[in-house]
């Protein structure tokens, strides 16, 4: 045996001495490993490894304990070790006596023999045990028999460096790279277990932070149990819980440090830990606690939470460290193969990996022949053994462990060959600790290929997280431009349809290719791809043609459709490929399909004995159903010719495609598919036309994934009479989805809008409504990723308008929050195309169903209001609209003139908008408002009408008696007798009738919504009846107001101006409740509440220069395992500069401060585009009568007040009552004068006189004086829209008041409460809290504050109160803490002065003495 190499050995990659000691550990462990207890722990004081003989071997007798330190000193032959180095020995051995006091034998390892000096002093030593001393030649020597692969690892040709194992991997993956993008890989559950079986540090982040917590929460209950004492009877238990925290938490500290990126990675002794057992879910101690109300109850009950949640993870951690190799199943095309290239590609924290091919398994061939697929020193690894051993070195070196990755178990010539290879790699794996073996197969082949010892399985569940996610990751990668809302979304749920859609799609990703212009379906992809596949397996094995390849499949298609199954035996299938004659498996057409995904084998049922001795019978099936149907649609197509599309009307091909034929085709519906797309591609005329009257249906339905060239004339005039003569109009409307928006196909939403609009409202509510209904879900969601998309995209296509039209149409719908959701899609389409949306608004107009005009025009109010800041482009566009719109409901000749409210209002606002911004936009007979043209309404249907009994089935009592009742403000709740309500009943009643309500069409199905209604939640859904209702209730509404009287109320739900919610407050804020070890008592009174100088007053805000003011700000924080929570309130006023100081003076001496100086006026129906213009900003949002329109014949002596017209109380303007002047006493005079419990508190936490705690308590002295009126005005308005109404509208927010708006000429900025002024620079900036507060904050501009405020003092003023909750039953309050509250020690204010104002000289403060 030749010398040891160490000149090689010392190019190692790597530390040297940290390899000097892995080749010994490695050497002792697999010589001796076996005979005792083994252990290597991270820095082990004195030897570095040891080992506890249980056995006799050559090592020693049982019962001696070896250990080894091992010094990889770098002295020359014959050079002295010097004094440096035999302390550094002599410290060890001391090290070694303290801690492993019962070592009998302690080996030190260097290269070289000691000069007969230094052995003299070795030799001399004394510690306590047996000393050893070993070199070089003794190393070689263990080197040996099944130990040489490791000498080979390090000295020879095993030994592999990182650029070797890239080299590798890259290789392998290159046969796949066409089929693998690792841009779009998507990270699975499975994923993260197999990196955590990799030990790889980023996938145990958690260890680190869930032993923070369990360190903390120990912390809180000691600190309790020190301030409060437990039941000595329970100290025991406590303790016992406490200890099983720490014990779980040093455990996990221990893992951590081993697995973290500077740690020493020797995971594989962490098993010899032990792990504490859980504590029950409810210990008895903690039970006890809760009952006697103890403090510590809480932090315990988090602790026992966290200490179980940590023992389950220590023990996920040590299981899957054990693991030394895991199966990872998945069907075909769910991403095995992407898996294994993404795990054997090298990361931060490790080398790449190896990975191996399964189909490299030819008949009875051994794992030495898939070691031969890599190569080392230019020589291909002769055994598995070696490639393990190769690895393993490697990965210790680079302290860390590796995959070997063995893809396509199933893909072997004999997967059943497997099962006795996996059974011997398991034992051989014992030796190698730092190889993860991984192997992939699909599902079906478990049984036959997996050893049942092997119990590590991990499922491959497709895409697993959100399918738009993955498809706009997919559809980036590959530039390809799509709204995501027009995919055919249930193809792409398997991967292997994504990845076809794509490639086909794109290939070379040279430039974007627009989705409008690509084929609909796979179908039309499929021939594309099966070349490309064949071209692929030509490049890979020149000895197969392309042709080739495509005349197989061809063959196999012809076959499948005679057999009339989905799979064929797998010999049969060689026969038709010409593989029987080729010389190796991996050579043949059958295994290139299977390598491209095209082809499956899968085991035939019942085809294996129980005992698994036999070889199963293989089959061969193509991968995707959808796939196979094009095979034999095409071939069958191609082959046949006429004969074949004449057979179609055949019994004998009917009876292979109809579904309840007993010779049905197993593919039958895929062929179906395919041939749609097959017969007009092939000139064969439209399939629809070629089959049998039960076929026409499910034929013309599948037209509409045709290209557009292919949809003739006859094929539309057959849908249109389908559809008008169909009963179950259901699959029309699904199918119509698919091509709607396709500008220049047939069948899109253009050839919907036709078939809709002459319907009667009651007969498309039935038809097109009810299909609505019945998928309201998939139409949301599909409501919502349109308005994403539109949201964050202003250019709009042709394509988007058909999107439009056809959410024009969902307003039909009934089910609240569909219906909102369609108004806010369009609201966002006009917002990147105003005059696409008018014309659709005009267009609405005309169609019979008033919930689409309702809608329509809403929506074109909401974008009007957007356009606050003067665009000349704009201008033009509303210009057009108004020109438009006005002789459609007005004039002499109206077009579409109506009574409902809401549309005058929205055409009214629009009108009223154009006044106040864009006056030259108005046409000449709208430039003092608008006249409304009356509108159309059927004759009403009193009691005694025949058809009264009917249609009074459609109002309930809560809509008939308040709804309705709210029309007339002389009646009194449940007032039949009104001859008002009776007439408006009536007239409801008429329009329900009139619009289509009949109680045998709708009965049924309202009472169905009926049982089932939630009026809160996302599947809120009215009846028909009530439908058809609220608009009587709105034509009612409207004509009476059109007739003088006088309505308050609009009865609105929804915002059609779409605010957002504010954005987060662009910097943090320090926490209001920090980790604290202070009590809860000591808190209250003096906890840190920090309100920093920046939060009133900042420079800049987002990047936009001020200085910036807060203005108004609700800010609350909230710990819930501590039960401590805190508010703040600031509001900044305007006052007389003479009666500043008695305002500051009033704030800082009253004993709560209270919200006096802090509320705003609130508007709550008011809509967030009328801010800051519209005149009922500051009338609350309720009073909306008479807005933009003129000509209404009031009765001036009717009573009515009108808002806007008669003066009223300013909502701006208010008041405290003071102290003039107004003394200030200091807390600290009057503590003797305060009950005992709240001296003894003070004493203990709140300091005296002259301590510096940043929030002192402050007591109130009463104060004797007169009290005086201080007036100030708030500079803000609340903006509190109810969000129960629409989920679409959940925004709140502050603003400026109308006020200051008004003044400095602000306008709001689009679905935003942001301001800018007259140049478009922000004037106001309105936010939600930052990270760990709630709440919302507002900032004005310091200039135009100040430029407001003209000469009045700005002052921001800020309080709020450290407060406990408690969450356990039955506590009761201390009467220490309770006084606290009572004399409102817990309460902190603040202040600052933004501008000190000026008071003329001959002016006096206009204070008002009571």
């Amino acid at each position: 045996m030749p010398d040891l190499n160490w000149d090689k050995f010392d190019e190692l990659p790597g530390d040297s001495t940290a390899n000097f000691e892995l080749l010994w550990r490695g050497a002792i462990r697999q010589t001796y490993g076996r005979y005792g207890d083994f252990q290597a722990r991270a820095q082990q004081p004195g030897v570095e490894f040891h080992i506890h003989l249980n056995q006799d071997c050559g090592l020693g007798e049982a019962g001696r304990w070896f250990g080894w330190q091992t010094k990889w000193w770098k002295v020359s032959s014959g050079t002295a070790i010097g004094t440096n180095r035999r302390d550094d020995v002599e410290d060890s051995q001391a090290k070694t006596a303290m801690h492993l006091p019962d070592l009998t034998d302690w080996v030190l390892c260097t290269r070289r023999p000691f000069t007969p000096k230094d052995q003299a002093w070795f030799s001399s030593l004394t510690p306590g045990f047996k000393l050893d001393h070993q070199v070089s030649e003794d190393l070689a020597n263990l080197l040996v028999g099944d130990v040489e692969l490791l000498r080979e690892t390090y000295f020879g040709d095993l030994v592999i460096n990182a650029a070797r194992l890239e080299e590798l991997q890259e290789s392998a993956v290159s046969e796949v790279r066409e089929r693998w993008f690792p841009e779009v890989h998507q990270s699975t559950s499975v994923e993260l277990a197999l990196r955590q079986m990799l030990a790889e540090p980023d996938a145990w982040n958690d260890l680190d932070h869930i032993g923070h917590e369990l360190k903390s929460l120990v912390q809180r209950v000691d600190g309790t149990v020190g301030q409060v004492a437990i039941p000595a009877n329970l100290a025991d238990d406590l303790a016992d819980l406490v200890e099983r925290a720490f014990n779980v938490r040093q455990l996990l500290a221990e893992v951590y440090e081993r697995l973290s990126p500077d740690g020493d990675h020797t995971w594989r002794e962490l098993g010899d830990a032990v792990i504490p057992t859980p504590p029950p879910a409810t210990p008895p101690v903690l039970r006890k606690l809760r009952a006697e109300n103890h403090p510590a109850a809480p932090p315990l009950t988090n602790l026992v939470f966290r200490t179980r949640e940590a023992i389950s993870l220590a023990n996920q951690v040590f299981d899957r460290l054990a693991a030394q190799i895991v199966v990872v199943t998945g069907d075909a095309g769910f991403g095995k193969t992407h898996l294994a290239a993404r795990l054997t590609t090298a990361t931060e924290a490790r080398p790449a990996g190896v990975l191996l091919y399964g189909r490299r398994l030819s008949d009875r061939d051994d794992l030495d022949q898939l070691a031969r697929q890599v190569t080392l020193a230019g020589k291909p690894v002769q055994t598995f053994d070696a490639l393990l051993a190769a690895v393993d070195a490697a990965a210790a070196r680079a302290q860390c462990r590796l995959p070997i990755v063995v893809d396509g178990l199933n893909e072997a010539e004999n997967p059943g060959d497997w099962r006795p290879l996996l059974d011997k790699l398991q034992k051989k794996l014992e030796k190698y600790p730092s190889v993860l073996v991984i192997c992939t197969i699909r599902e079906t082949f478990v049984p036959r290929a997996i050893p049942t010892s092997i119990d590590r399985v991990l499922p491959l569940d497709g895409f697993t997280v959100e399918l738009s996610e993955v498809v706009k990751k997919y559809f980036e990668y590959f530039k390809i431009d799509a709204p995501r809302t027009e995919l055919p979304r249930d193809l792409f749920r398997q991967p292997l349809a994504l990845r076809i859609f794509c490639t086909v799609a794109n290939p070379s990703r040279e430039e974007t290719v627009v989705l409008a212009h690509l084929p609909r379906s796979l179908n039309e992809m499929f021939g594309t791809y099966l070349a490309e596949v064949a071209d692929r397996i030509e490049d890979l094995n020149p000895q197969l043609r392309a042709s080739e390849v495509l005349e197989a499949l061809d063959a196999l298609g012809l076959e499948l459709w005679k057999e009339g199954t989905r799979e064929l035996p797998e010999a049969r299938v060689k026969e038709i490929f010409g593989d029987l004659t080729r010389a190796r498996w991996d050579g043949s057409i059958l295994a290139a399909l299977e390598n491209e995904g095209v082809l499956i084998r899968q085991p035939a049922q019942d085809a294996e004995a129980p005992d698994h001795t036999l070889r199963p019978d293989l089959v061969v099936a193509v991968v995707y159903d959808l796939l196979a149907g094009y095979l034999i649609a095409s071939a069958t197509v191609r082959h046949g010719g006429n004969t074949f599309v004449q057979a179609l009307k055949t019994p004998e091909v009917e009876g292979l495609l109809a579904n309840t034929s007993a010779t049905r085709h197993q593919l039958a519906t895929d062929i179906f598919d395919a041939l749609a797309f097959v017969l007009p591609r092939h000139n064969h005329g439209q399939l629809w036309q070629a089959v049998g009257d039960q076929f026409v249906r499910p034929a013309l339905l599948r037209t509409v994934a045709l290209d557009p060239a292919s949809v003739d004339d006859a094929t539309v005039e057959t849908w249109t009479n389908a559809i008008n003569n169909a009963e179950n109009t259901s699959p029309y409307w699904a199918r119509l989805r698919e091509s709607r928006a396709i500008p220049d196909h047939p069948l899109n939403t253009t050839f919907l809008d036709t078939i809709l609009r002459p319907m009667a409202v009651s007969n498309r509510d039935l038809r097109w409504t009810e299909w609505l209904r019945s998928n309201w879900q998939s139409a949301l969601a599909d409501a919502h990723a349109i308005a994403a998309d539109w949201q964050n995209r202003p250019e709009r296509t042709d394509a988007d308008a058909l999107r439009a039209r056809w959410l024009l149409w969902v307003l039909t719908s009934t089910v609240r929050d569909l219906r909102d959701a369609a108004t806010a899609a369009l609201y966002w389409y006009g917002r990147g195309n105003s005059t696409a949306l008018f014309n659709l608004a005009l267009d609405a107009l005309t169609i019979n169903d008033p919930y689409i005009g309702e809608r329509a025009t809403a929506a074109a109010y909401g974008v009007a209001t957007a356009h606050q800041q003067h665009d000349p482009e704009f201008e033009i566009q509303l210009a057009e609209y108004l020109t438009k719109l006005v002789p459609i409901v007005s004039g002499d000749e109206p077009t579409a003139p109506t009574f409902h409210r809401l549309t005058r209002y929205y055409i009214a606002g629009t009108i009223e908008f154009a006044r106040a911004h864009y006056p030259h936009a108005l046409p000449p007979a709208a430039a003092d408002g608008i006249d409304f043209a009356p509108g159309a309404l059927p004759a009403p249907i009193p009691k005694g009408h025949p058809s009264h009994n009917d249609a009074n089935l459609t109002i309930h009592m809560d809509f008939g008696n308040y709804t309705v009742g709210r029309l007339f403000r002389d009646r009194g709740n449940y007032d039949d007798k009104h001859l008002g309500h009776q007439k408006a009943i009536a007239q409801i009643l008429g329009v329900v009738y009139d619009l289509g309500w009949r109680q045998e069409e709708f009965l049924k199905i309202d009472s169905s919504i009926g049982r089932r209604n939630n009026d809160r939640g996302p599947d809120r859904i009215d009846r028909y009846g009530k439908k058809y209702a609220w608009i009587g209730f709105y034509l009612v509404a409207g004509e009476l107001l059109a007739s003088g009287a006088r309505l308050h109320w609009l009865e609105t739900d929804i915002d059609p101006t779409f605010p957002q919610r504010n954005p987060q407050l662009p910097f943090d804020l320090p926490e209001w409740i920090g980790t604290t070890d202070s009590s809860d008592e000591q808190w209250l009174l003096n906890g840190t509440i920090e309100v920093p100088d920046d939060l009133l007053y900042r420079p800049t805000l987002d990047g936009d220069e001020g200085p910036w003011v807060l203005v108004h700000a609700n800010l609350s924080s909230k710990d819930n395992a501590t039960g401590r929570n805190t508010f703040g309130l600031f509001n900044t006023i305007a006052v007389d500069a003479s009666q500043s100081e008695d305002i500051l003076k009033h704030w800082e001496s009253i004993s709560y401060p209270g919200r006096d100086l802090i509320d705003l006026p609130a508007a709550y129906y008011l809509f967030a585009g009328e801010i800051p213009w519209h005149p009922r900003m500051v009338s609350s949002g309720e009073d909306m009568a008479g807005t933009g329109m003129k000509n209404i014949p009031w009765d001036p002596n009717d009573g009515w007040t009108d808002y806007h017209n008669e003066p009223h109380e300013d909502p701006y303007n208010s008041f405290v009552r003071g102290y003039h002047p107004a003394p200030y006493t200091d807390q600290t005079d009057e503590l003797e004068n305060l009950p005992t419990e709240i001296n003894d508190l003070l004493a203990k936490y709140g300091g005296t006189a002259d301590d510096t705690t940043p929030t002192p308590p402050k007591l109130p002295v009463e104060p004797p004086r007169k009290a005086t009126t201080l007036p100030f005005e708030v500079l803000a308005h609340t903006f509190a829209w109810e969000g129960h109404n629409s989920s679409e509208n959940q925004a709140f927010s502050y603003v400026p008041s109308k006020r200051l708006s008004n003044a400095s000429n602000l306008r709001s900025t689009p679905a935003s409460f942001n301001q800018t002024d007259p140049t478009g620079a922000p004037a106001s900036k309105s936010y939600a809290a930052s990270a760990g507060l709630e709440g919302n904050l507002l900032y004005i501009r310091e200039d135009i504050l100040k430029s407001y405020a003209s000469g009045l003092a700005v002052i921001t003023v800020g309080f709020g109160e450290r407060q406990l909750t408690h969450s356990l039953p039955n506590v009761e309050v201390p009467d220490a803490i309770r006084k606290v509250y009572q004399q409102n020690l817990n309460v902190w204010r603040t202040h600052r002065i933004v501008d000190q104002g000026s008071v003329p000289p001959e002016k006096t403060p206009p204070a008002t003495d009571d």
